[in-house]
């Protein structure tokens, strides 16, 4: 009978008999082999377990979310798209540097279709302008990419990672800021967002009754900073970096819905699943500066061939279980749903030590390696123990 074979060769049967099923799965979603073990490359939902610290980290008080945010924001909504609107950056931007702001990046580009009026701004080093690389645009001698980084070759779903290089928008303001920091967080080519702020992430600067007021970012309009002939408003911005960018009509409630460069992300206490874009971008890239700053929240992130090199092992554990313990399918799957839970809280525990690890694929082996068994072992009984028997 097949059961007489040594242990060893039954077990590695089944494993490389398992390993060659997801290759195929692999073939079959053109994806690499790694991205196998990656839940949200073949799921139409947007799901990362580590996700759930982001929910837990939103509530809980977390010191982080509590400090005080060194990025304010100017919403330009107001502004029109017109020379005269041009004129109004200019301003705009004037009255940036008469508060002095430590330094005022500007999250939006600049056709060449339209007159180029910024010729008394745009060689100051305090100002970062604005940069996709698009030829179309005009060029700034000072300007940083706004882009988000691909995973891959696949856009992200929710932004959860961004360009770990000194010319990223986020990375140049730092700079221009003078602030302390390192060039590049970690050995990773992109970094991990922790965020500080959650949902829209957003509040008005004289909205104190606000639920969660610390912890959003602040923003003024763009008219409400040009009519302050007083300068009321420069204590709150002396000192910080200032992101200029589009963040809706905020008078009522048709910004919520407003979807103009907004972005899916991790802290939208509303979802887990199928998000809808909530925080516009100029407030993710307020995220990444406050990362970028605070070294205590610098996200340690585990190499896919580490993954990769855990799951096979994990897959192992679990397979010699189901060959030579015989348990029986009601088993098989509590043990399944046992290893769960120690998974997740393994999730929190990494994640408050500054390592991110996408569990997801470790559980999304496991769930494959249990089906195989159960499809292959009927067959091996019915087949393989009589050819052994005859033999």
């Amino acid at each position: 009978m097949f059961r007489r074979f040594p242990k060893i060769t039954r077990f590695l049967i089944y494993y490389f008999s398992c390993l060659l099923l997801i290759y195929l799965i692999d073939v079959l979603f053109d994806q690499t082999f790694l991205q196998v073990f990656n839940l949200n490359k073949h799921l139409t939902s947007d799901i990362h377990l580590n996700d759930i610290y982001y929910r837990k980290h939103s509530t809980s008080g977390d010191s982080y979310m509590n400090d005080e945010k060194k990025v304010i924001l100017v919403n330009q909504q107001e502004i029109p798209f017109s020379d005269e609107g041009r004129e109004m950056y200019v301003k705009l931007l004037n009255k940036l540097i008469d508060y002095n702001s430590a330094a005022i990046g500007v999250d939006e580009t600049f056709s060449k279709i339209q007159k180029d009026v910024f010729q008394s701004v745009k060689n100051n080093p305090k100002i970062i302008f604005a940069n996709q690389n698009s030829s179309s645009d005009i060029s700034f001698p000072n300007n940083g990419d706004i882009r988000f980084p691909q995973i891959g070759d696949q856009e992200q779903h929710s932004i959860r990672y961004y360009k770990n290089d000194e010319n990223s928008f986020g990375a140049k303001l730092v700079k221009a800021a003078n602030f302390k920091f390192n060039r590049r967080i970690g050995d990773s080519e992109n970094f991990i967002i922790h965020y500080n702020s959650y949902h829209a992430g957003l509040c008005h600067l004289t909205n104190y009754d606000e639920f969660n007021y610390v912890k959003k970012y602040q923003f003024l309009n763009a008219n409400e900073v040009l009519d302050d002939s007083l300068n009321n408003w420069k204590d709150e911005f002396d000192g910080k970096i200032v992101i200029i960018g589009y963040l809706g009509d905020r008078s009522h409630s048709n910004a919520d819905f407003d979807i103009e460069d907004k972005k899916q992300v991790p802290v939208d206490t509303t979802n887990m699943v199928n998000r809808m874009p909530v925080m516009f971008g100029a407030v993710v890239h307020a995220n990444a500066i406050s990362t970028i700053l605070d070294d205590r929240f610098h996200f340690y992130i585990v190499s896919d061939g580490t993954i990769l090199f855990v799951n096979l092992i994990i897959f192992a554990i679990y397979l010699y279980i189901l060959l030579f313990k015989n348990l029986g399918k009601l088993f098989n799957l509590l043990i399944l749903f046992l290893l769960t839970l120690p998974i997740l809280f393994l999730i929190f525990f990494l994640m408050e030590c500054g390592i991110y690890y996408l569990f997801g694929g470790t559980l999304l082996a496991l769930l494959v390696i249990e089906e195989f068994y159960e499809i292959i072992e009927p067959f091996e009984h019915k087949y393989l123990s009589k050819y052994y028997k005859n033999e």
